[in-house]
């Protein structure tokens, strides 16, 4: 990554994600379709477990 970075004359920007963006991901990786849904899917709330996140921000 630093020999492109290199050529193209300066550090690459980080991508930023909207909300929308990223609910539409989370969504996805999970196979559901309303955050309700997700709420409910055992493998969403398997891979949650043990952890902390505020969902309603982008922050976590």
């Amino acid at each position: 990554m630093d020999f492109a970075e290199y050529i193209y004359g300066k550090p690459f920007l980080e991508p930023v994600l909207t909300l929308a963006q990223l609910k539409t991901a989370v969504l996805k990786a999970f196979d559901c379709k309303t955050t309700s849904e997700l709420r409910k899917s055992s493998e969403f709330n398997l891979a949650m477990t043990g952890r902390t996140f505020n969902l309603r921000t982008k922050a976590d």
